[in-house]
């Protein structure tokens, strides 16, 4: 595995993607790739579950800790249902943080940001406001956002 020296800093807006597909996993950080592990399991995820976001637990569901949590502004996640390529990543990026998904990435999404935020289920200290861009709701100080029986939108 190889590990990116590139640093993060505090209140800074950062572009944060991950992708994965039969145990390779790649990191990037504002469009830039910064490292590539491999990740269980190795065949394809099974519907269902449950997607947490801000809150490290210690096993599916449960075993959370309040020490172990996300505190700052989270929008726009989406999850595709194929691995996205560099320049994809990359793109997203420079298109900035308020742009719309391209028409061709729009049609890959399983789950987007709409989606949890009309579906999820919100515990903890969680705020839901406008963001700057008009056109997004903002997550901010995330301790627990929970999104019940993912499974892909009906086509």
């Amino acid at each position: 595995a190889v590990v990116s020296t590139q640093s993060t800093g505090r209140d800074e807006w950062y572009n944060l993607c991950f992708t994965w597909k039969s145990g390779r996993a790649d990191y990037y950080i504002n469009g830039v790739w910064v490292y590539t592990g491999g990740v269980h399991p190795t065949g394809q995820l099974p519907l269902g579950g449950t997607l947490v976001l801000g809150q490290e637990q210690d096993f599916p569901g449960g075993g959370f800790d309040n020490n172990d949590v996300f505190a700052g502004d989270m929008y726009q996640l989406n999850i595709f249902k194929r691995k996205l390529t560099l320049g994809e990543v990359t793109e997203m990026y420079y298109n900035g943080r308020c742009a719309e998904l391209c028409r061709a990435l729009s049609y890959e999404v399983v789950l987007s940001w709409g989606d949890i935020l009309e579906r999820g289920v919100v515990k903890g200290d969680v705020t839901m406001e406008d963001d700057e861009c008009n056109n997004w709701s903002v997550v901010s100080d995330v301790v627990d956002l929970l999104v019940q029986h993912l499974n892909t939108r009906p086509r």
